[in-house]
């Protein structure tokens, strides 16, 4: 099969928000509905959240903050997650500039061992 018949097969769907004729991998999938994917684009989905978020930030964190209590295992693997990939970050930012942890002098870290922003040690 050439690429200009791969093309004649490709299946395409009108956005029913912006009108535009865009393929189906431009469109979310469905999984519980007879319809296998949205009446609107990723594009036009995407723009009406951002629009609903301006219109109304605090629903959006109320929604969020609801999810986090009735899925506490969920929030806290996701945490688990955002936390190691914030730590893996720190330390390759801290070898690129050439920081290495015995390079740290005890001035700079409070009495549980922890370094402190500025040198400074932290009152607690």
């Amino acid at each position: 099969m050439d690429s200009n018949s791969a093309k004649i097969l490709e299946i395409k769907k009108i956005c029913k928000k912006c009108g535009q004729d865009k393929p189906l991998s431009k469109f979310k999938k469905l999984y519980h509905t007879r319809a296998t994917h949205t009446g609107k684009c990723k594009d036009c989905i995407n723009e009406d959240s951002r629009m609903l978020w301006k219109k109304d930030p605090n629903k959006g964190k109320q929604r969020s903050i609801r999810w986090q209590k009735l899925n506490p295992d969920r929030f806290a693997e996701f945490l688990k997650k955002k936390n190691k990939n914030k730590r893996e970050k720190t330390k390759e930012k801290r070898l690129s500039k050439g920081w290495f942890v015995n390079d740290i002098s005890e001035d700079i870290l409070n009495e549980n061992g922890k370094i402190c922003l500025g040198g400074k040690k932290r009152l607690q």
